[in-house]
């Protein structure tokens, strides 16, 4: 009994199979790469203005619990930098 043809495509035939899944491919991957180029991250930039400002902390009403904070920021933005230049937990 012969094999149906599946989406148009007979069991003999899957040329036409690979070319579709490898323009699909193909596709997806140019639109990542774009959206890493156009990526806008201005996360560092507001973190040394905030840093320059003391974390818009008035200093009369600083307590134990900023400093605590502060430990959080610098355990988090240490993580990130491992992760982005491959250090620490990160490292190959």
């Amino acid at each position: 009994m012969p094999l149906a043809k599946i989406n148009g495509i007979s069991p003999g035939n899957t040329q036409g199979m690979k070319v579709t899944v490898e323009s699909a491919r193909t596709k997806k991957k140019n639109g990542s790469v774009d959206s890493f180029i156009h990526a806008d991250v201005p996360v560092p930039t507001r973190l040394q203005v905030l840093s320059d400002d003391h974390f818009n902390t008035d200093p009369d009403d600083l307590h134990w619990g900023h400093v605590g904070n502060l430990g959080h920021i610098e355990t988090q933005l240490q993580q990130i930098v491992d992760f982005v230049f491959q250090e620490g937990e990160h490292a190959n």
